[in-house]
């Protein structure tokens, strides 16, 4: 992107005065003391107010995600005819499972991988991440290359520093010193410190030792003191050598992951495949569920420290249990498990019956031979939890991988989806963005016995955005005196995609009066509706002409905070050609900074906002324009040719407030 602009520093240092700035921090604790903030719109609908406060849930919505991704508000989506699978890797070693988290905090999510023989020589297994890079392909990167007999993986915040850990199982290792034959009975639970938070660094912690077959690795404030622990199962425990525990939890005593105490939740469940932390009993406080192949059981945390356990059965059978999930398959507000038979060729659905885990019904969803892997998620954003299935098959054509989608929300009809169905070998699926498009799509790990190293590691789109949808949130109560001064709000709005606000307010809860739109984030609301009106409620419209893309909504805010500087795509978007950056900021005549890096990241602003981070790489200074009576401000440049094909990252400033927009990707076609 070429212009006339000259690149200097992106704010000038005279902007800004040292007094000005103090003002500024000065008035911030009183601004904050009554704003009202929505990030989170997991709790679902059902909570029509007036409500004091926003907490997770809203009244209504129609065809809007809100459960799949927290956090966001996206277009729900439908089944595409044919998903579209992407490869990640064609040869990622020998996966033995999948995970996924934004493990370099770059909002993009990045895959997790494991390989138990990474170094079969020197008896050395890997653990990898795979980085989501913005361009659309991945980056391989290695966490561990010393993790002898790798298995599960995860992610998790296990030292509370604010990003992503990776945890891990080791089936086996070997043991220091070594037991007699087999040798290699040092099974592991590790965690790996993410030391720079983006992926560059790890340390590996080894939190238990000796358990042999251990199989799986779930993260949990099992204790409720507020930091990570972390849950285990393993197969062959409880041997001359080997500890004694099938179900093991561990002890971040430190909150930071340094010191752990191990915890046996049971020492006498052989042959346990996995172990997963889940409020079974809705009573506040984490507890475990477990399968075998002789039984599904969980374990009441019954002190809810971890120090005291009561053991409850959920099917027990001649064929027992196998790889399962939890979650509120029902949407009745209590915790389900959906999973399958060990010998059986059956999916079921055990369904809490009365919420606190006393009663269990037993549901066949349907006939499934060898089911190897199984996650719960909403993949298709219509507020009920589907499935991710994978089947552990030798020959060619078996079907390997599907998902299953739970179109009424109530756990007893089902649609099954096929993904892939011609892979010979075991195979490991986890949900995922990987296309950061704001819903979910599935990662799919091959064993790949026969070593064609083509699709080890892939992902599949599976849907498409509806339309159109909205969302009407609860009904606030602002008190007797209330101030509705500002109303912003933090989306992207892609080319092809709409979002319109809209907000209503009156001292009559029952009778609240018709909407108005919102015309920009950070608007002042007193030309819109009576500021001192006790009650408000807000409505989102999202639109898209384009399946492929949808509006995503971070956060709504109302209050007198303050104001959002909103930047949107350039127009028309094409190489060769002269395009149009607009920003939105509500007042007139103050300057703003345009930017743009041809590389994502971010940088921290010199001079006059010390501190201010910029979601830039290398930002360069592409030119300044006022903002206009109509509450934007727009800059013209030159897109050369040779820029067809690229992508560019843009970013606008306010200079005297040191304001800073959303980041704009776009590739100029």
């Amino acid at each position: 992107m070429s212009t006339n602009a000259t690149r200097t520093h992106l704010v000038p240092h005279a902007v800004f005065s040292a007094a000005l700035a103090m003002m500024m921090m000065a008035a911030i604790p009183a601004l904050a003391q009554s704003e009202q903030v929505q990030t989170d719109w997991s709790g679902g609908p059902g909570a029509s107010g007036p409500l004091i406060q926003w907490e997770s849930q809203f009244q209504n919505s129609l065809d809007i995600s809100w459960r799949s991704i927290e956090g966001q508000l996206v277009l729900s989506a439908v089944e595409r005819e044919d998903p579209i699978q992407d490869i990640i890797a064609g040869n990622a070693g020998m996966p033995s499972s999948v995970g996924a988290g934004d493990v370099n905090g770059d909002g993009r999510a990045d895959i997790l991988s494991t390989d138990a023989v990474y170094d079969v020589l020197r008896r050395k297994g890997a653990v990898y991440w795979w980085e989501n890079l913005a361009s659309g392909n991945w980056a391989g990167r290695l966490v561990s290359g010393d993790f002898w007999g790798a298995y599960y993986v995860d992610s998790a915040d296990v030292d509370g520093d604010g990003d992503l850990d990776v945890i891990a199982a080791a089936y086996y290792g070997i043991a220091d010193p070594a037991p007699p034959p087999p040798p290699e009975r040092n099974g592991r639970f590790a965690w790996f410190e993410n030391l720079q938070g983006d992926g560059s660094a790890w340390s590996q912690h080894v939190v238990g030792e000796m358990f042999w077959g251990a199989n799986y690795i779930d993260a949990a404030d099992i204790d409720g003191d507020g930091d990570v622990d972390l849950i285990g199962s393993a197969e062959i425990a409880r041997g001359i050598y080997e500890k004694d525990g099938d179900v093991i939890w561990f002890e971040n005593l430190d909150g930071e992951g340094d010191i752990w105490a191990e915890h046996a939740v049971i020492e006498e469940f052989d042959h346990a495949l996995r172990a997963k932390a889940a409020d079974i009993d809705s009573d506040g406080d984490i507890d475990i569920v477990a399968a075998r192949s002789g039984d599904l059981s969980w374990w009441e945390n019954v002190s809810g420290d971890g120090l005291l356990w009561a053991k409850q059965p959920i099917f027990v059978d001649e064929d027992g249990a196998g790889y399962f999930d939890t979650g509120d398959i029902d949407n009745d507000g209590d915790m389900d498990i959906l999973g399958t038979s060990y010998n059986a060729q059956f999916l079921f659905w055990w369904e809490n019956i009365d919420g606190a885990g006393d009663l269990w019904q037993t549901r066949i969803i349907a006939g499934l031979t060898n089911v190897w892997d199984l996650d719960v998620a909403d993949l298709d954003g219509d507020g009920d939890l589907d499935a991710l299935l994978c089947r552990n098959d030798i020959l060619p054509l078996a079907l390997t991988s599907l998902w299953a989608e739970n179109p009424l929300g109530e756990g007893p009809v089902w649609s099954f989806h096929f993904l892939k169905n011609d892979l010979p070998g075991r195979t490991w699926v986890a949900p995922a963005d990987a296309d950061a498009d704001g819903k979910l799509d599935a990662v799919l790990a091959f064993e790949d016995v026969y070593r064609e190293e083509i699709e080890q590691l892939s992902w599949f789109n599976l849907t498409q955005f509806k339309s159109s949808g909205g969302l009407l949130s609860s009904v606030l109560d602002g008190g007797a005196e209330p101030a509705w001064s500002a109303f912003s709000w933090d989306a992207t709005v892609a080319a092809d995609t709409s979002l319109e606000v809209q907000v209503r307010a009156s001292s009559d809860s029952a009778n609240l009066g018709p909407f108005v739109s919102v015309p920009y984030s950070g608007c002042a609301l007193a030309n819109l509706i009576d500021p001192n009106a006790r009650y408000l409620q807000y409505r989102l419209l999202l639109s898209s002409s384009n399946s492929s893309v949808s509006p995503v909504v971070r956060e709504v805010k109302i209050g007198p905070g303050a104001p959002q500087l909103a930047l949107s795509p350039p127009v028309p978007g094409l190489a060769g050609t002269t395009n149009t950056i607009t920003a939105t900021w509500p007042e007139a005549g103050d300057l703003i900074y345009f930017a743009y890096s041809l590389i994502p990241g971010s940088t921290i602003l010199p001079g006059p906002c010390p501190g201010v981070e910029l979601g830039l790489g290398d930002p360069q200074l592409l030119g300044s324009a006022a903002v206009s009576g109509e509450g934007d401000a727009t800059l013209s440049a030159s897109v050369p040719m040779a820029a067809d094909g690229r992508t560019v990252y843009l970013q606008a400033i306010e200079a005297s407030s040191c304001t800073v927009s959303n980041v704009v990707m776009h590739t100029f076609d």
